[in-house]
């Protein structure tokens, strides 16, 4: 039977009917020694309220025995997360009193707890390691003057911690509204420390701090740099979802002209050229490295709306690709004596200049599968550098074209 002023709370457990327990609540101070349970993925700071699960048969032990006396208990962080009972050199040396509130058992032998974080205290020493470890503590007293200083430093804070809470989602109203109204610089800087997205590194470190002005002073850059993660999140987020929105719209707005034209009997622009261009280019009979450019270029033509500048240039491009002669040729006629009479006649002089392309034509006449060299003719506008090209051409039987560089001519 439970004392009067008991706290009743019900104890699931995987018999028959349950068991039941009663937690005395009574309003103890905090002893000199505690149970100590080490904490894997988080740090508990006075004042917070935090669910624990509790897995390994020690520490289930030690809550068992918790819950049936005045319920304190000593939580502290491990070195090394993934060991399941700590020893002394696998814990720090600071950690937070805390008070079991609730306790539930699992039918998979697993134990889950609300604690409340009271007081800091460092570990002076252990005194037992079975069946759970026990050390005597330090309570560490919050040094908080009053200061103007002191009083800036929680007002920046607040304020920062405010614009976080606004944009965050993970953060309820509930943080909101207790951080407005919270008056103690000390208990300020805790709550923004237990609710900031920080390493447990940093959170132990906060954890060690009895000053309240460094506390607070560590936390401001902190929260700055937590704000303009979460300004420029919002803002990528903004300009995703308007350019996804005007996409969208875009998107199904095509979607109805086609299906209107479809009904009319008509097709759309971009299906219309996209046909045309690939009908151009099957005739083209294109080269296989440059036919697959060409798609490339034509898949990229079908994806882009009409409206867009790039579609015009895409257009032109595969029109112009389409309309080079890729499979048409002409068979040389390499006839020097022909060649050197129609230089002679069309051009005054210039012996050099014949004379080279003599031995030119004569080099291709001679090794037909060798790549000849490409002549360049220099001279001042009006000496006959086109006409004496034309002159060649007429002499392979060649056709003549005539490709300005950058749309320069003489």
């Amino acid at each position: 039977m439970s004392e009067p002023d008991s706290e009743f709370i019900n104890i699931l457990n995987a018999g028959t009917g349950g068991d039941t327990a009663f937690l005395r609540a009574g309003a103890k101070p905090l002893p000199d020694e505690l149970p100590i349970l080490g904490l894997s993925d988080i740090v508990l700071f006075p004042g917070m309220v935090a669910p624990l699960l509790v897995e390994s048969a020690q520490s289930i032990k030690l809550i068992d025995d918790v819950v049936g006396g005045d319920r304190f208990v000593g939580l502290v962080l491990q070195t090394k997360p993934e060991v399941q009972e700590p020893k002394p050199d696998e814990l720090w040396s600071h950690g937070c009193a805390g008070r079991v509130l609730k306790m539930l058992k699992f039918p998979d032998n697993t134990v889950r707890i609300l604690v409340e974080g009271l007081r800091r205290f460092q570990v002076k020493e252990f005194v037992a390691q079975e069946p759970y470890l026990r050390a005597k503590i330090a309570l560490l007293e919050d040094l908080a003057e009053d200061s103007v200083e002191l009083a800036a430093l929680a007002r920046n804070a607040s304020q920062l911690f405010q614009q976080i809470i606004s944009l965050s989602p993970a953060l309820s109203d509930q943080v909101k509204v207790t951080s407005l109204s919270q008056e103690s610089p000390a208990k300020l800087a805790d709550l923004i420390a237990a609710n900031l997205n920080l390493d447990l590194q940093e959170r132990q470190r906060h954890l060690e701090i009895t000053s309240v002005k460094e506390r607070l002073g560590r936390l401001l850059p902190l929260l700055q740099r937590e704000l303009e993660v979460l300004t420029l999140g919002t803002k990528i987020q903004k300009e995703v979802t308007t350019s996804m929105s005007k996409s969208q719209r875009d998107f199904f707005l095509r979607e109805q002209i086609r299906a209107i034209q479809r009904e009319l009997g008509e097709t759309d622009t971009a299906t219309a050229d996209a046909n045309a261009l690939r009908e151009a280019l099957d005739k083209a009979q294109l080269p296989p490295d440059a036919r697959k450019i060409a798609d490339k270029e034509l898949e990229r033509l079908q994806q882009t709306p009409p409206a867009v500048a790039e579609y015009s240039i895409t257009r032109n491009y595969l029109d112009w690709l389409a309309n080079l002669p890729w499979s048409k040729s002409t068979e040389d006629k390499l006839d020097l004596d022909e060649a050197a009479r129609l230089l002679d006649e069309q051009h005054y002089g210039l012996k050099k200049v014949k004379d080279r392309l003599i031995e030119f034509l004569a080099v291709i006449k001679l090794k037909r599968q060798l790549k000849g060299p490409i002549l360049c003719l220099v001279g001042p506008p009006g000496v006959g550098k086109t006409s004496l090209g034309k002159s060649v051409a007429e002499a392979l039987g060649r056709k003549f074209a005539r490709i300005s560089l950058g749309g320069m001519r003489d």
